[in-house]
């Protein structure tokens, strides 16, 4: 087995046993004995029984992923069946542009679509699916060690697809959807969370290189196509940020493992993507207690009015 396949399993191995952990922090009611709480203490539980475990609600979200990919093998491979073969006939040739190129630059960006529900306040359970395609041409002309130019035209096509299910847990809680007037009160609502993903990936790759000797013409017509099939877990650590009562801005940063070809496919990947709720706003932040337990205002008193029942007034004060 190559070394980047088992490294790429024993980081897989990693990423599910935290999956595992994250699962053992859901907590659970044990059934020691406890001192009665008082009246106030049972209110407030209650009334943030009643205000943070609301109903579960669906959400639907869509956005991008720039992704990252290592590429070490791809990379080798190209170098030594074009890099260095066309550079036999053509020392000045330059090495051709590739998805390690586009990568540097951050122009590997994935469309991602999905739906999720929220358990409770501190759980979210969603499935996603994404697909990219891109293409790299180089095309050059090099004088040849036979005195005559070479021309050369490579193309590079790749498309890559996922769909899998992930499960992502808030420690303080998930953040609270309202109106707010500024960014900055966004911002102060913003929750961290931790998040697992299990993908199953489709993948492909296109070669089509054409090389020729002025004025011959393409004498050298190559074709190569590869697919893969692998699945990939990831582990990724973001925020939510609440937009509206409805919208939350979601990013987070995320290492994905492939089960295989991880020299290729494994690599760090950025999300940015906006969820939308059904239904009405939910209070999902642990730090509304003090607003929502803060003591009501005393009701103003009418003038002239009194709370007190007035005397009975004698007869000689009374109207004819």
């Amino acid at each position: 087995m190559p070394r980047s396949t088992r490294a790429a399993n024993a980081a897989a191995q990693l990423c599910l046993l935290a999956f595992v952990s994250v699962l053992a922090l859901v907590p659970t009611r044990t059934a020691s004995a406890q001192e009665p709480a008082s009246n106030d203490e049972q209110t407030i539980s209650a009334t943030n029984a009643k205000t943070h475990d609301a109903p579960a609600e669906w959400y639907f979200y869509t956005g991008n992923v720039n992704v990252h990919p290592r590429l070490d093998d791809a990379e080798k491979e190209i170098d030594r069946m074009i890099n260095r073969r066309f550079r036999l006939f053509a020392p000045g040739f330059d090495d051709i542009r590739t998805f390690s190129d586009q990568r540097d630059d951050m122009m590997i960006w994935n469309g991602l679509i999905g739906v999720g529900r929220t358990l409770s306040r501190h759980w979210d359970f969603f499935f996603q699916a994404g697909y990219a395609a891109g293409k790299v041409r180089t095309e050059a002309t090099d004088l040849s060690i036979f005195l005559i130019p070479l021309q050369t035209d490579i193309t590079l096509e790749r498309s890559s697809a996922f769909v899998g299910p992930g499960l992502a847990f808030y420690p303080r809680g998930m953040s609270r959807r309202a109106k707010y007037d500024s960014f900055a009160g966004r911002l102060k609502q913003a929750k961290p969370f931790v998040a697992t993903t299990l993908a199953f990936n489709y993948l492909t790759f296109d070669a089509d290189v054409k090389a020729g000797f002025v004025p011959l013409g393409g004498l050298i017509r190559q074709k190569e196509s590869r697919r893969w099939r692998p699945w990939n877990a990831g582990l990724s650590l973001g925020a939510d940020i609440p937009l509206t009562k409805k919208t939350v801005l979601s990013t987070n940063a995320q290492y994905s493992f492939f089960f295989d070809e991880g020299g290729d496919f494994s690599g760090p990947a950025f999300n940015f993507y906006c969820k939308r709720f059904f239904g009405g706003p939910k209070r999902e932040s642990g730090n509304d207690d003090a607003e929502d337990h803060a003591p009501a205002k005393p009701k103003r008193r009418s003038k002239g009015r009194s709370d007190t029942v007035s005397r009975t007034r004698p007869d000689r004060f009374a109207r004819p």
